[in-house]
C-alpha cells in the first residue's frame, strides 16, 4: 500500500488523508483501533506510526518497514524506501533549502524546513569498517552475507518521518 507524504501537511492515500494536528479520534475514524504504546498509535503490522501531543493533537507521523515493509511511502513523486539513500538524501536535501540536522553522523537526518526525517541503520563507513575488521580476521568478503546485509542497511533509509515546521527534532 502507498502513502504519499505531504511535507509539513499530513499522509495521503486513496482518497484520503490525514493532516497534523488532527485528533485521535480523527485518526481511528479513518484507520479503525489501532495497536497503542503510550502515546503512539500503530498500523499495519507496525510499520505506520502516529504520535500525540498531550493535548491529543497529531504531531509526528513515521513510517517504520523501510524497503521490505507492505506500506511504502511516496514522497516528491518518489518511493522513499526504494531508491537509493543518496538519491533520496539529495532531494529532501534541495526542498529543504536550509540548514539540517545531521547529529548522529549520517545516521539520522532531518529535514526541519520540510518536516521530513530519515533513519537508517548503517552508513556506507560502517560498511568499509565491517570490511576492514574481517579481513584483519582472515574472513573472506566477496559474497558474504554479513557484508551484503550491511550494504543494504546503507544503502537506503529504513524510517521516514512527517512532523510540522515547529518540531523538535
Amino acid at each position: 500500500m502507498f502513502f504519499t507524504i505531504l511535507p509539513l501537511e499530513g499522509i495521503q492515500w486513496d482518497e484520503q488523508s490525514i493532516l497534523l494536528g488532527c485528533t485521535k479520534k480523527d485518526v481511528e475514524a479513518k484507520l479503525g483501533q489501532p495497536k497503542i504504546i503510550k502515546n503512539s498509535y500503530y498500523y499495519f503490522n507496525s510499520e505506520l506510526r502516529f504520535d500525540f501531543s498531550d493535548t491529543d493533537e497529531l504531531e509526528f507521523i513515521e513510517f517504520l518497514a523501510g524497503r521490505n515493509g507492505n506500506v511504502q511511502p511516496v514522497i516528491y513523486e518518489t518511493k522513499a524506501f526504494l531508491i537509493l539513500a543518496d538519491e533520496l538524501y539529495s532531494i529532501l536535501k534541495d526542498r529543504n533549502s536550509g540548514n539540517l540536522i545531521d547529529r548522529e553522523g549520517g545516521y539520522s537526518i532531518a529535514f526541519p524546513n520540510i518536516g521530513i526525517g530519515i533513519f537508517r541503520e548503517s552508513t556506507p563507513n560502517d560498511v568499509v569498517d565491517l570490511i576492514s575488521e574481517m579481513k584483519a580476521l582472515g574472513i573472506d568478503t566477496s559474497d558474504n552475507p554479513d557484508v551484503e546485509e550491511q550494504q543494504m542497511k546503507a544503502s537506503y533509509w529504513a524510517t521516514i518521518s512527517l512532523a510540522s515546521a515547529d518540531y523538535s527534532w
